[in-house]
Parts: C-alpha cells; sequence; structure tokens
C-alpha cells in the first residue's frame, strides 16, 4: 500500500512544505469486472479494488486560509485559498480542491479555526485508464481532511461527496460506482454494487481467478463530450420507454425497442439491458466459482461496448482480439468509460504472469500497450 513507503513520502512532504504530515491516507483503484456503463443507470456493476493506490500526507498550514498542494508525480505545486471559490476545470487539481470544498459545505465548523492545510500527492494508480485514478485521489484526500479536522463521515456519505466534487468540479457525470467501491470494498473481495439503493454485498473471489490489465495506452477524458453522450442516451432510452432509468427497464423485462427509436438511444438502450443481464449471470457464475461461463460473460460485454454502445478504440480490439485467441484466456473486454483506457483479461491464477508477457509480446508495433497489473490472487 505505500508508495514505496509512508517513510518516503512524510520526507517529500516535510521538504516541500517544511513541516513533517500528521497523517497518511490511501484509497485504491479499482477493477470493473462487468457492468460498464450501466451505473449512472441505477445498475448492478461488480468492481475489485486492485494492489495500486493514491496517496495523500497531510497536515496543517502555517500560512494561514491557503490549501498548498504538490503532486509528486506531477511535480507540480499549487497554492489556493480555503475561502476562494474552486472553478471547475479538467486540471488534476480539481479533483483536490473540489474534494476539500465538498468537505468545507458539508462541515463548515470544521474548518473555521483551521489555519491553513499541506498535502502532498501520489500515486501509481494510471490516469485515464479506467482503473479509478480519479476516485482514488478524491476518496484518500477526503480521508485525510477528515482525519486531521476530527470529521466523522460513513464510507457511502464519504463516497456521495467525492461524486459530487467530480460532477461540480471536474465536469464528469459519474454514476457512484468509483467513489463508493474504492470507499467501500475489502481488498481481495468482489463487491456487487447496487448504483441504485447504493448497498454493497461483498462476493467471495472465485479459486485460482487471475486477472490481468494491458494499458491500451490511450487515454481518454470522461470530461469529453462522448460519455456525456451516452449517458444522455441512456437516460432518454429510459424516457422513451416509459421508465424513469434503464435499471426499471430492465426489470420490467422491456425487451420491444421501438424502431422509430433513434440509433443512439436504441444502442444506450440495448447495451444496458444485456449488461444488466450479464451482471446477473456473472454474479451466479462467481458464487459457483465458473470462470470459464464468467470469461464467456466478459467477451460477450465487450461485444457490446464495441458494436452496440460503440464506446470502443482501435487499439482495445486489437488486444482483445489477441487475448481472446490465446490458449488459457477465458474472456476479455474493454474495462472503464471506454474510448481507449485499459482491457481486462481473465484467466486463471496460475497462467496469468505468462499470458501477460505473451500478449505485449504479440502486439503489432503501432500499439504501444504495456501491463497495469497482474493480479494472481
Amino acid at each position: 500500500m505505500p508508495y514505496p513507503d509512508d517513510h518516503l513520502l512524510r520526507s517529500a512532504h516535510t521538504r516541500m512544505f517544511g513541516v513533517e504530515p500528521e497523517l497518511v491516507t490511501h484509497a485504491p483503484g479499482r477493477v470493473n469486472i462487468i457492468g460498464e456503463h450501466i451505473d449512472y443507470s441505477g445498475g448492478i456493476v461488480l468492481p475489485i479494488v486492485i494492489d495500486r493506490y493514491a496517496h495523500v500526507a497531510i497536515s496543517m498550514s502555517e500560512q494561514p486560509g491557503v490549501i498548498r498542494v504538490h503532486s509528486i508525480e506531477l511535480q507540480e505545486s499549487l497554492e489556493h485559498p480555503i475561502a476562494k471559490p474552486v472553478e471547475p476545470n479538467n486540471h488534476w487539481s480539481s479533483y483536490v480542491l473540489g474534494t476539500i470544498a465538498e468537505l468545507r459545505e458539508h462541515t463548515p465548523d470544521a474548518f473555521a479555526q483551521t489555519p491553513g492545510l499541506n498535502l502532498t500527492l501520489c500515486s501509481d494508480v494510471p490516469i485515464g485508464a479506467g482503473l479509478s485514478s480519479s476516485a482514488a485521489i478524491e476518496v484518500a484526500t477526503a480521508r485525510g481532511v477528515c482525519g486531521l479536522l476530527g470529521m466523522k463521515m460513513t464510507p457511502v456519505e464519504l463516497a456521495k461527496l467525492c461524486q459530487r466534487a467530480e460532477h461540480r468540479y471536474a465536469g464528469v457525470p459519474c454514476g457512484l460506482m468509483d467513489q463508493a467501491v474504492v470507499a467501500m470494498a475489502p481488498p481481495g473481495a468482489l463487491l456487487a454494487f447496487d448504483c441504485r439503493s447504493e448497498q454493497g454485498r461483498v462476493l467471495n473471489r472465485p479459486h485460482g481467478m487471475g486477472l490481468v490489465v494491458i494499458d491500451t495506452g490511450i487515454r481518454h477524458t470522461l470530461s469529453d463530450s462522448a460519455y456525456h453522450d451516452r449517458r444522455a442516451a441512456a437516460q432518454q432510452a429510459a424516457a422513451a420507454l416509459g421508465q424513469g432509468s434503464m435499471r426499471e427497464a430492465y426489470e420490467m423485462r422491456t425487451s420491444t425497442l421501438s424502431a422509430a427509436m433513434p440509433p443512439a438511444l436504441k444502442g444506450a438502450a440495448v447495451h444496458a439491458l444485456s449488461e444488466m443481464c450479464r451482471v446477473d449471470k456473472s454474479i451466479k457464475a462467481i458464487q459457483r466459482g465458473d470462470l470459464a461461463t464468467l470469461g464467456d460473460l466478459l467477451n460477450e460485454s465487450h461485444r457490446s461496448l464495441r458494436d452496440t454502445l460503440q464506446v470502443s478504440c482501435s487499439q482495445a480490439d486489437r488486444i482483445v482480439e489477441i487475448a481472446q485467441r490465446m490458449r488459457g484466456v477465458l474472456g476479455s473486454r474493454l474495462i472503464g468509460g471506454g474510448f481507449g483506457g485499459c482491457v481486462l483479461v481473465l484467466t486463471t491464477s496460475d497462467e496469468a504472469p505468462a499470458i501477460a508477457t505473451d500478449i505485449i509480446r504479440a502486439m503489432p508495433g503501432d500499439i504501444d500497450a504495456s501491463i497495469v497489473l497482474i493480479d494472481a490472487g
């Protein structure tokens, strides 16, 4: 969990701000096994946290009324007055300053006697790779500020606060999945998280389940219009079906879509209905320890993301194709919001390391793919 240990992070903080950190907090990234682009429709998703973390060292500042932030990876620093409104933007600082702004709005009294804050950030969750790097930073920041100022929040409350920060300050209309999983999921277990009820159910990880995450090398920004368009299409499709959400349409067993429905809306509806069904089947497969069926469902999910919702990219499609042809691969699909990011490969724990190497070796020269994670359980 430390990066690479708390001593180095604390030393960097002390060098930067001239004072030792009073607290160091951590929050993991996550891989969504299945349940893509249905969190904002109230669906059930099936993520697992990974062994990649965002870390925040925090202390009170001697500079009154100012938040000072330093990013070790980016080698960038900034200062922002606590009382000054945070302007929405897609800069990395929006995840930190936006989270603190939400905390200040939530519990203003906790900030009344705060002279200022120093934060040092570092993370090995790849940015823009669909592994919830932003949620990890938000949750680690919120945990640090809450711990320093004595603020009490439940994991769900903290997750919803971080989600609001991403909506308001980073411009990403994300569902609650990322923040909730990062804040709630225990290490090594899968969390069946209901994005409508905001309740999670822990599932035991099947014996022998191995995961490989391959970075396509293509970065996406979820504040871009394409993500907004897919979310809006899902909402409009639900309304066209006479339901408040695609989750309600799924529960009503809606299967007949009007031929007059625009293609974008029909694609959003078909993907949401089929993906929610795949999640239900995946939960049952996991409970049986049936990795072969789970792999088939991952393959189906990728086809839907690629052909029906159209959020994939050529690099991801090529990696999935290469992986699915390999002996020992049970299934593979694009993960995250799409338009780049990472590919998940399901295999057995024994074969995961060799398969990861074989996939990279098989990559054509025009794809700058790399191994992000080998999780052999």
